[in-house]
């Protein structure tokens, strides 16, 4: 995963009214905390620069190189939490946890699923996403943006497992034996007729049936008293 890099500005006053001075101001309180901090520090980001690169990793939490507006200080962050307004989506807060560089970090990594299986475009199987995200431990700069898993050349009936990824210089957390998806038979169910509407049309030719007949006996009828009249 690439670092993002995104400058920070320092804040010297906290609290809610000057937390809502500093959204109006186009940015986003936060503290950053971790890494052998004996204490949070908090400070300021760009609320568009935040927001388009949280918005350019679909949900994930990416690392930020943040360096200090104005100074030399730096560091590496990740997202650890973030407030947003229930309506509006706007962030009102978010906690940045500092990562040392030199020692590997846990972290969800997004699955990728691509391809396009010739049993699942003729109608003959559904593909089954069990698990769209995988935890791995690695150092900051080997974290991957997402993992890429091809499901194109799965038959149906088979699965794809945690054991059949294989990450550089990453390790994978989850139990090997974990199905991460598997191709499924498309069962296509016939629509049964209830019993009750197959006996009303049965009924209905029935009385189709008798008024034919009386139809014809109506008619003999007919000649009979015409040939008595004759």
């Amino acid at each position: 995963m690439g670092l993002i890099d995104l400058k920070m500005y320092p804040r010297s006053t906290t609290g809610k009214n000057a937390n809502r001075r500093t959204r109006l101001s186009g940015r986003t309180p936060a503290i950053i905390y971790g890494n052998e901090r004996t204490e949070s520090v908090t400070v300021e980001l760009d609320t568009k620069e935040f927001t388009d690169a949280m918005n350019a990793f679909g949900g994930q939490f990416p690392l930020f190189n943040l360096s200090m507006d104005g100074t030399d200080e730096s560091c590496v962050a990740v997202l650890r939490e973030m407030q947003k307004h229930p309506v509006s989506d706007v962030v009102f807060h978010c906690d940045l946890f500092e990562i040392p560089l030199g020692k590997p970090l846990k972290m969800d990594v997004a699955l990728n699923i691509t391809g396009r299986n010739k049993h699942v475009r003729s109608g003959d199987a559904v593909l089954d996403v069990i698990l769209r995200s995988i935890e791995v431990e690695c150092l900051p700069r080997h974290l991957p943006d997402n993992v890429e898993i091809s499901f194109e050349d799965l038959e149906i009936g088979e699965t794809i497992t945690i054991s059949d990824l294989s990450v550089e210089n990453v390790e994978i957390l989850n139990d090997p034996e974990d199905i991460i998806l598997k191709l499924n038979v498309n069962i296509i169910e016939e629509e049964e007729v209830p019993e009750d509407e197959e006996g009303e049309e049965g009924a209905e030719g029935e009385g189709e049936g008798e008024e034919g007949s009386d139809g014809e006996k109506s008619d003999d009828s007919g000649d009979s008293d015409k040939k008595g009249d004759s």
